[in-house]
């Protein structure tokens, strides 16, 4: 089973398909399986968010923990890309909007409950994995709430 990692905006983004995006960080259009996430999100503009994988589950860099020490470096190292991708885009994002959110789930199980509700901030993947856990429901705010 895969993680699922989606994004909401005010704002349309770029998609790419999964064989063009295929070995990075892209977005792409929701499957009509994963439409119940929508009912999740305030933004207008959901889309899941695919890792170097095609899934979710390279967001994560100790995802690899049963390959080579080598092919472990090397899938840290697309996690750690990934994850700076990702912080990329939210930056650029929050020059115009107020918040983005971010939902974690199991593929196929979208219809599970949010775990948590979690805010963060840019400065939150500066890591080399996503600052989330499996249910997470996260507003990503240019700033964290006082």
């Amino acid at each position: 089973m895969c993680y699922a990692l989606f994004i909401g905006s005010s704002e349309p983004l770029a998609m790419e398909s999964s064989d063009e995006g295929d070995g990075h960080f892209h977005l792409e259009e929701l499957q009509p399986e994963s439409r119940s996430v929508l009912r999740l999100f305030s933004k207008p503009h959901v889309y899941y968010a695919a890792s170097w994988q095609g899934c979710g589950c390279g967001w994560f860099g100790d995802a690899a923990l049963f390959e080579s020490p080598r092919s472990r470096r090397e899938s840290h190292a697309k996690s750690s890309a990934d994850v700076a991708g990702l912080r990329n885009l939210l930056v650029g994002l929050l020059t115009s909007v107020d918040f983005v959110e971010l939902y974690l789930g199991w593929e196929g199980e979208f219809d599970e409950p949010v775990q948590r509700f979690v805010v963060l901030d840019p400065g939150s993947f500066e890591s080399d994995s996503l600052p989330m856990k499996l249910g997470d429901f996260a507003q990503v705010r240019q700033q964290p709430l006082s």
